[in-house]
């Protein structure tokens, strides 16, 4: 109800709020809004350096691929909480999906948190 006002408000202001970002705003929990809210910031640096570094005609053709990225991890994951789900219910333990520990958990690779956090850059760098 309060998208479809909000809508309706700034309409009639001749402005447009876009659809997928309305819907993943009510679709998504809030917990992942933080994470959102960075990938947008990174987004919105990789676009101003990338019209510092381009020609004038260049600097304003929009390129699409990190938004094709994101729905297909937005996909990817709906998918495997699918799977796990299913798995939940059929009794198994989600514990044993894990591989490493940072808390010197028995039976399992140990991986420092400082490695932990590199890696985690590593993946955001190579998807921006």
């Amino acid at each position: 109800v309060v998208g479809v006002l909000a809508d309706f408000l700034v309409s009639r202001e001749s402005i447009q709020i876009p659809a997928m970002a309305m819907a993943v705003g009510l679709y998504l929990p809030a917990s992942l809004g933080m994470g959102i809210l960075v990938g947008s910031l990174c987004r919105f640096a990789g676009e101003q350096v990338r019209m510092c570094t381009k020609s004038s005609n260049e600097a304003f053709l929009r390129t699409h691929e990190s938004i094709l990225a994101a729905s297909g991890l937005i996909t990817g994951s709906a998918f495997l909480d699918l799977c796990l789900g299913i798995g939940v219910l059929a009794g198994f333990s989600t514990e044993q999906l894990s591989l490493f520990t940072t808390s010197g958990e028995e039976g399992k690779a140990p991986l420092p948190e400082v490695l932990q956090t590199v890696l985690a850059i590593i993946g955001i760098a190579a998807l921006g």
